[in-house]
Parts: C-alpha cells; structure tokens; sequence
C-alpha cells in the first residue's frame, strides 16, 4: 500500500490528467437526468431515500435475491447531505470510476515497470471509455463500475488470504461477474506450476474461511432486512430466492448457437464496446438528437493494431522467456477481460446486443492488457511510439464523441419529459395511480415519493400497490403512449382514465 501511495505521489500529473478525463467523460450522465435514468436506476435510488429515512433496510436489490445494495448503501449518506436526486446517486459512482482509474495506472506501473504517462495511455479504454461504455460504467442499475475495482483489489490483495476472501465474497453477493478475478488468479498459478504445499493450502483455507464469513455475514444481514421495501421482511410471502438461485435462473448454456454468438461479440459488441463501430448514440440508449461515436475506419484500425501488438508481443516473449515473468499483471486482465466476454457469450440468456452489453464490460480490461503488455515487451522505441499514436488516436476519437455530447446538453439538450411530467402531476395534487413498470418508479423517485404509481409484475416495492388513504378518486394510469380520453402530460408521458 505505501508503494501504491509512493507511486501516486510520483506520478501526480498523469494521475490528474486520467481523473481529469473520468470526470469529463461522466459529466453529461452526472448532471442531466434524462440522458439514460431509468426505473431499475431509480429503484437503487429509492432504496438509499429509504436507508437515510430509516423506513427500510435494503440489502439486495428490491424484490431480488440477488445484486447486494453496495450502491444504495454509497447513496444514502450523500442524499443525507444534498436530498434524493440522480446526481447525488451519480456521485458515489463517479468516485468509484475514480478509483478504478487511479488503481489501474498505478499497478500498470508497479507490476509491469510502464512509465506513468505510458501507463495513462494503456489505460485509455477505462479512463476515456465511448459515451455508450462510460454510461454503463456510471449507471446506478444494483452494479456495473463495481466488477472493475473488486478485480483489481484481488489481485493487490491475492498475498493477504483474509482481505482477499473478504472482497471475493463481498464481491460475488454483489456482482457474480467478480469470480473471473478469482478464476484468472487460478489459472496463473496453474500455468506457474507452483507445487502444492503446507503454505499454499493455508493460504486457499483462509481464503475460503473469509469467504464464508462474508457471505453467512451477508445472510445475516438479510434476516431483518426489506426486501420488498418499506414495511417488508423475509417473513413476508413470496421472498426473494436465494442468491444462488437467483444467479442460477439467469444462466443459459448458449449451445448450438454459441460460435454464431462468438462471431455477433467480435464483429459487434467489441466495436460498441470500445466505441469503433460507428453508432448514434440514440441508438445505444442515450438521450441525443446528433452525437454518435466511432468512426467508419477506426474498427479496421483498432483490429489491424491489436492483431499487430499480439503478433509482435507473443514474437519477443518467445524470443525472450524471462521478459514472461514481468507481465503476470497483463496476463491477469486478460484473462479477466476474455472469461467476460466469453461468459457473456456461453451463459448470458439474452442476445448480445447494446442493451445487454453491461454484462461484457470487464472485457475493457482485456484492451488495457493487450496495450500495457506490448507497450512492457516492445524493444523498440518507433513501434512502442507508433503503438502510443494509435493509443492516442482512439482516446482522440472518443473524446470527440464526450464533446459532441456536452456540447448538445449545454445548447440545446433533449427535453426531460420525466421531469415535466412529475412536475405537473405535482400540482395537480397527484397522490397516486398505477404505471408500468419502466415508469412507475422512474417518475416515483424523481417525484421524490411525492406521489406513488403502483405496477404490474415485477413489483418491487410493495407498499406502492396500496393506496394511500388520502387519494380519492379513480385510480388513474400514467402511461408512455396516447389513449383514449387522455391527457398529455410531456413528451412520452399521458394521464389516462385507466
């Protein structure tokens, strides 16, 4: 810890630049609400309203049984201090990418030699992810930034058998993607062929002794916690599964369809991930009349540099065995970054699209691998610079994309229909009615539970479904499309009679 800190201290100014960029690149999702708020987002931020309130105690996410309220449990204090609203449920998320920036420089450094601004431009694709990826890694939806910074701490703490059986278990209950850490570890030390000993068993029983700790402390924890929302208990009817059960259910062997879902990652979700695939970004879920990202040669570029650096780089280790020794790191994040994108291809049960690609965002760290491993390899200094060129013409191109994007929130921003809608619902003494679900408690969390909309299945918050005893009058629907006798409320947003 001392040398991480020694290293911080020495490599200040890039550390600045990379925090510069994270909050660049998080600015529109941070201070604008309509570019990507959602009711999944919205539930998290119903869950810490409720912790600061002491009205419930949230320890996964509402009406699951799985997804640990780390993100709600980081909100509560901040709506403590500035009230419930997205930004305050940003912020802590913000930090978190923070982080995760400033660990991945500084272990680039520590474990693999890079100099700091080299270790900045390897750790591009993290730090100045495409707006699509960087709303992703900023959505409070249960986990999605989380993954990245439980990866990195078990490989810091892989020597501290206790720690790291702590941040594994914690981890796992809050994101399963966690594992491939775990599992990345297991295989370095497989392909090390270290021998099985006294030590090497104590090391694996603590691990597995915190492990349990964490995760019995957790079930602990769910025993007197509300798991349907204010009013809730375990004792309820109906309770979530379990963890295993519920991560269970949402696995699917994809089979005979697996190369077809091989081939739909690698010419797809990596161009979207890493922001190639030319792409408007209203097509990737944003709020934008004109911003898009990518560039119709960058994919071609991106490919051809990374077949390149892995030719290059696989030539020089076999040239020069001991050089292996010192890319252990790299090879962690790749490993970590390929079980990510191959679970996402053999077990996820939904298709590989941009509405599923949360569930791939650990394969960022497999381009920060593949770049830091060159750039630790390369001997010489023209291929190392010409590597350092296209490191820099990608970050170049996704952060024109962050420009085109603050620039259209700054002059002319898509309406906020959500907002208006909640607004007027407001004065008109609004108490309660019933929605679907993805606006039901959107509109709940921005109305500050001002009013509440009850929803068919999935319900999440059960005290939503009775009415209060001060609405009077039919129940009413707040839909997202016209009906018969309705009244348009904002763009997207009718009340109607039913």
């Amino acid at each position: 810890m001392r040398e991480c800190l020694a290293l911080a201290w020495r490599s200040r100014l890039p550390l600045a630049a990379a925090l510069a960029l994270v909050l660049a690149r998080s600015l529109v999702f941070l201070w604008w609400e309509q570019p990507r708020f959602n009711s999944d987002q919205a539930i998290v931020g119903l869950m810490a309203s409720h912790l600061a309130e002491g009205r419930a105690f949230p320890v996964f996410f509402y009406g699951q049984g799985y997804m640990l309220g780390v993100q709600a449990w980081l909100a509560a204090p901040v709506f403590l201090v500035l009230g419930p609203s997205v930004f305050a449920l940003t912020l802590p998320l913000v930090a978190v990418n923070l982080a995760v920036a400033a660990l991945l420089i500084v272990l680039l450094q520590r474990e693999l030699g890079l100099g700091p601004w080299t270790a900045l431009a390897a750790s591009l694709f993290v730090v100045l992810a495409p707006p699509a990826t960087a709303a992703l890694l900023l959505e409070p939806n249960g986990g999605s930034v989380e993954p990245l910074l439980y990866v990195l701490l078990i490989w810091m703490l892989r020597r501290r058998p206790a720690a790291l059986g702590l941040v594994l278990g914690l981890g796992v209950l809050h994101r399963e993607f966690t594992i491939y850490g775990l599992a990345a570890l297991l295989v370095l030390r497989a392909q090390e062929r270290r021998p099985i000993t006294k030590a090497s068993l104590r090391h694996a029983a603590t691990v597995a002794a915190w492990f349990a700790i964490a995760w019995i402390g957790v079930q602990g924890l769910r025993a007197v916690s509300s798991p349907f929302g204010p009013g809730t208990s375990v004792w309820d009817a109906a309770t979530p599964d379990t963890h295993a059960h519920e991560v269970a259910a949402r696995v699917c062997w994809a089979g005979p369809v697996l190369p077809a879902r091989l081939w739909s990652l690698a010419t797809r979700h990596l161009g979207l991930l890493f922001g190639t695939t030319p792409q408007s970004l209203g097509r990737l879920g944003i709020r934008s009349w004109a911003a898009g990202q990518g560039l119709p040669w960058l994919g071609t570029l991106f490919a051809l540099a990374l077949a390149a650096a892995v030719a290059r780089g696989a030539w020089v280790g076999w040239r020069q065995p001991s050089s292996r020794r010192h890319v252990s790191f790299a090879a962690y994040l790749l490993l970590v970054g390929l079980a990510s994108m191959g679970g996402y291809a053999a077990f996820s049960c939904e298709r590989i699209t941009a509405a599923t690609m949360r569930y791939g965002l650990l394969g960022l760290l497999a381009g920060v691998a593949v770049a830091a491993w060159y750039l630790r390899l390369e001997p010489s200094k023209a291929a190392r610079a010409a590597a350092l060129a296209v490191l820099l013409a990608w970050g170049g191109v996704s952060a024109r994309s962050h420009a085109q994007l603050l620039r259209e929130y700054l002059f002319s921003p898509p309406p906020n229909g959500a907002r208006e809608a909640v607004e007027t619902l407001v004065a008109d003494g609004f108490r309660y009615g019933r929605a679907p679900y993805w606006v039901a408690y959107r509109l709940t969390f921005l109305a500050g539970e001002r009013f509440v909309l009850a929803t068919d299945p999935p319900v999440r918050i059960r005290a939503y479904q009775r009415r209060p005893p001060e609405a009077t009058g039919p129940v009413e629907w707040i839909r997202s499309s016209p009906c018969d006798g309705g009244r348009r409320l904002a763009e997207g947003f009718y009340r109607c009679p039913r």
